[in-house]
């Protein structure tokens, strides 16, 4: 081999080596340039412009796109960081946190946020797609105008003073359970009351039981009339309330003549105390209890414990009534009614109260009150035998043509079709 050619080789190696040195540096050049990190508005720069509105989602208005997106390379196709609940709660806990059986409906659906907020920006407030709440009435009709029959907030569309646009534990999406929802406005139906003091007092869902919270044709928002609303839990009144044996305060189907609907401080609902609000009708009653003697079950101001409040009859049949207390078989008892057979306490009580002993009636016929049995009955004998059939004309002189006995056969029997021939009470 020549020097010259030996000359030439070398030359031609140190080219190569120094062609090989340059090819790293290039590479690496090449690779920094095309692996170069792009940016989402690299791909998409309208999407600012186009999507800002008066209002931003804080991570699109920070341009913050991995928030809520996955890089997705070549894919060309939207990729969330999970599933559109998933990617949301992540920043808005308090919606992860409400229970899953109180869940607007929406919100159960796979793209549920997206279906009332838009992602990015929107010109509503909330990111609402349509402003305030007429995003609702997309699903839900529209109420009518304000006017009768109609509750002002619903009126108002103010929906979201009483509901909660995502879930609640109560139902009805409501913020509260009705009874407290609803004194948050109607807070003077209180009136210094407490729970315990009110209505269906234990069931805190006692409003919407009634009434209804967006309109209704009847009184009051009521459900039904007042009147069949009472018997559509009452029922057990309800069937006392036929015939002819009405209490005459029902006679108008107004419950609320004695019953308050919402709070009372006395038994049963009523707008006074029992005692009191009987009497305000029954003067005469009052009166008589008011005597010298009254009868001992009134000092418990129950006047149901012998009459039934709705029906114009006694709880019981009168006799069987008195003898639930007054045993009609102590020899005592007995002896003291010399063996009558009682067909009606009242021929010679009265039940109420009187000036006399034992509730004896005030008026008493004269042979009666001296204990002059004898008089008119056969010594003896039963009660029931008389000395003769017209022995009230042995001291009553009646002469039939005389009104009001006018033509009447005059005779005991038909003296005590009118008298009581013991205490001289009409009948």
């Amino acid at each position: 081999m020549s020097v010259s050619t030996n000359t030439h080789r070398k030359w031609w190696f140190a080219v190569l080596i120094c062609l090989l040195a340059t090819i790293p540096v290039e590479i690496t050049r090449a690779g920094k340039k095309d692996d170069k990190e792009k940016t989402c508005p690299d791909c998409h720069p309208k999407i600012h412009k186009e999507m800002k509105g008066e209002f931003n989602h804080k991570p699109f208005d920070k341009r913050n796109c991995e928030a809520c997106h996955a890089g997705h390379g070549f894919r060309n196709n939207l990729v969330l960081n999970g599933s559109v609940m998933e990617v949301c709660t992540s920043c808005h806990e308090t919606i992860e946190d409400l229970p899953q059986v109180g869940l607007h409906y929406p919100i159960l659906q796979e793209n549920s946020c997206v279906e009332c907020h838009e992602p990015h920006s929107a010109d509503n407030e909330k990111l609402l797609k349509v402003p305030g709440i007429g995003g609702c009435f997309e699903c839900h009709d529209e109420p009518p105008p304000a006017g009768k029959g109609v509750h002002q907030p619903y009126a108002d569309s103010s929906c979201f003073d009483c509901h909660n646009a995502h879930g609640s534990m109560f139902a009805g999406l409501l913020q509260l359970p009705p009874g407290y929802i609803c004194l948050g406005c109607h807070d003077g139906v209180l009136d210094g009351f407490g729970p315990n003091e009110m209505h269906s007092g234990d069931d805190l869902s006692s409003c919407e039981r009634c009434h209804d919270g967006h309109e209704s044709p009847h009184t009051a928002l009521l459900k039904k009339e007042p009147y069949d609303l009472c018997l559509s839990c009452h029922e057990s009144i309800k069937e006392l309330l036929v015939g002819d044996e009405i209490h005459e305060a029902l006679e108008d189907d107004d419950c609320l003549i004695c019953h308050t609907v919402h709070f009372s401080r006395h038994g049963s609902s009523l707008t006074d105390p029992q005692k009191d609000l009987c009497s305000g009708c029954h003067g005469e009653i009052e009166e008589a209890i008011s005597a010298e003697n009254s009868h001992a079950v009134l000092e418990d101001e129950d006047c149901t414990l012998c009459h039934d409040p709705h029906s114009a009859k006694l709880s019981d049949n009168q006799v069987d009534l008195c003898i639930a207390c007054h045993d009609n078989e102590d020899t005592v008892f007995v002896d003291k009614h010399i063996k009558l057979d009682p067909k009606n306490c009242r021929d010679c009580h009265n039940p109420h109260g009187s000036s006399r002993a034992v509730l004896i009636n005030d008026d008493l016929h004269v042979p009666f009150e001296d204990g002059e049995c004898e008089s008119c009955h056969e010594d003896g004998m039963t009660p029931s035998d008389l000395r003769s059939e017209d022995i009230c004309l042995n001291c009553h002189d009646v002469e039939p043509s005389e009104s009001p006995h006018n033509s009447l056969e005059m005779n005991n029997k038909a003296c005590v079709d009118c008298h009581s021939p013991h205490t001289a009470q009409l009948r």
